[in-house]
């Protein structure tokens, strides 16, 4: 899991940079203010991801000649007292990280130009984040079983929340590059930590339908939260609100997080687990002998 979201933020990393210098590119001899050159960029992530569409298509395909699998055996059925608590549990989180990130990242790059950045700035700051963030998220699983799953999110997603929130004060460039960038590092590292404890909590059986409901509920608080974001902003004449906004999500999906998990031994560090069997009472004699 943590090799597969290091992959995605290094191709984020290098579609950043490349994106971010491509309209200098692209527009050699255009005037400094022409959209063409940034039409043009966009055309080539169209062509991108359309190059992207036939792989993805076959996935799933048995190769020519290849054997026919074994039938897949029947999923056995959660059981009754794990029930829909934590697929719930997690869908909620979700929505309240998306509504907390769709009010700050599809903003993130307008801000830095506001401030003075340009496209190859702001395209250096986000390939810096992804690629730190590809390096750094390799180690994440082994942070959380050292630390504990839901310890280890928490302070990740916490990181950037202070550099946000100083952003109301104090308007600064250079304050706003650290912040979309350690926002960048710290979920790439998060999210495989997510995704690996929902596995360890929620029944096999029903994966997916927390990993379907889980990806529905985030992209549609996205779409609404980016869209509410950006009428607060317009109507604020700032980011005063979306980025308040950012922090009261963020903050209420943690609290959501940590009061749904935070007596489950999988979210804890394994010396606490160790300590805590170490720490039970032993079984009556009438217990022992059943």
């Amino acid at each position: 899991v943590a090799a597969t979201y290091a992959l995605l933020s290094a191709a984020l990393m290098l579609g950043a940079h490349v994106g971010g210098h491509l309209p200098a590119l692209l527009g050699v001899g255009a005037a400094p203010d022409a959209a063409a050159p940034y039409r043009a960029t966009l055309l080539v992530g169209v062509a991108l991801l359309a190059a992207g569409l036939p792989p993805l298509l076959r996935i799933g395909r048995p190769a020519p000649g290849a054997p026919a699998p074994a039938p897949a055996r029947a999923a056995a059925s959660p059981p009754a007292r794990d029930g829909w608590g934590p697929v719930a549990a997690f869908v909620a989180v979700g929505v309240c990280f998306s509504l907390s990130g769709a009010a700050f990242d599809p903003f993130a790059a307008v801000y830095l130009q506001a401030l003075g950045a340009d496209p190859g700035t702001t395209g250096t700051v986000f390939a810096l984040g992804g690629g730190v963030g590809a390096l750094l998220s390799l180690a994440a699983p082994r942070l959380a079983r050292r630390h504990g799953f839901l310890p280890t999110s928490a302070s990740l997603r916490l990181t950037a929340l202070p550099l946000v929130l100083a952003l109301l004060a104090l308007p600064l460039l250079p304050l706003a590059c650290a912040a979309v960038g350690v926002r960048a590092v710290a979920l790439a590292m998060a999210w495989p930590v997510d995704s690996t404890f929902i596995a360890a909590v929620v029944p096999p059986g029903r994966h997916a339908a927390v990993y379907s409901l889980r990806s529905a509920a985030f992209n549609g608080a996205w779409a609404a939260g980016s869209v509410l974001a950006g009428w607060a902003i317009v109507a604020a004449g700032g980011y005063h609100v979306a980025f308040a906004a950012n922090g009261a999500f963020l903050l209420l999906g943690l609290a959501v997080y940590i009061g749904a998990f935070a007596r489950d031994q999988r979210g804890r560090p394994r010396r606490a687990v160790a300590v805590t069997a170490e720490e039970q009472p032993a079984a009556p004699a009438a217990e022992q002998a059943t």
